[in-house]
């Protein structure tokens, strides 16, 4: 048996072990979220440790990779009527997963008893990190890519591993195909994105929320200014 703060304090021990190893990588510690991030062209890219504790017996951590495009994020702050003030302001990633989905198709715990567990956490972390985690960022690291994908709702699961939520996956998708310039395709995916939220029985206020984004990204594709499709 053992207190929650020597669990507290080897919460903090993994976070600088894993931090130590991820910045080989280009990451760099947040202990206070818990995270890793580094910055990239288009925005940024990061994961993340969620403790799950069991007092005074051990804690589990979950391990969450995330991607944010600033051009996307930018467009959603402008036009997304449904964003608050903390959403805008600290709102930088828009897609993501827990590598255990990404790896094995169900969630990982990776389980921390005592300090001598801490290296080998570390190790298994950083390595599936290597070999599933990484590879999912460098894949969705363009606009394209991920269009690719969220387009397909459930018709792959890939879908569900960039972006849960229906209709945020919904408003991606539509966001997306306008920073790109591809009108056409985006008044395919609008008309098959809001088929797909009524037939999943989405709630009135999210339908009227992509139907409100819809048509403000209408009105700006009839605008002469282009978006800018480099970040």
């Amino acid at each position: 048996m053992r207190g929650t703060t020597t669990l507290k304090q080897l919460q903090q021990d993994l976070l600088t072990e894993v931090g130590d190893e991820a910045r080989q990588f280009g990451f760099k510690l947040n202990k206070t979220y818990y995270s890793f991030r580094r910055k990239t062209t288009f925005g940024w890219q990061a994961f993340g440790i969620s403790p799950v504790v069991h007092p005074e017996i051990d804690f589990d951590i979950t391990v969450n990779v995330s991607i944010g495009f600033e051009a996307l994020t930018e467009l959603f702050n402008k036009y997304d009527s449904t964003r608050d003030a903390e959403q805008k302001r600290n709102g930088k990633f828009n897609f993501g997963a827990e590598l255990g989905n990404i790896a094995e198709g169900r969630p990982k715990r990776y389980t921390v008893t005592t300090s001598a567990d801490i290296t080998p956490v570390t190790h298994a972390v950083i390595s599936d990190l290597t070999l599933f985690g990484f590879p999912y960022l460098a894949k969705y690291s363009t606009l394209e890519s991920v269009l690719e994908d969220i387009v397909a709702d459930d018709e792959s699961w890939t879908a569900f591993l960039l972006m849960p939520f229906h209709d945020v996956r919904a408003k991606s998708a539509i966001g997306i195909a306008y920073l790109l310039g591809q009108q056409e395709r985006f008044k395919e995916i609008a008309v098959s994105k809001e088929a797909y939220l009524i037939s999943m029985k989405a709630p009135e206020f999210q339908l009227e929320s992509f139907r409100k984004f819809r048509d403000e990204l209408e009105v700006l594709f009839g605008r002469e200014e282009k978006p800018d499709t480099a970040k």
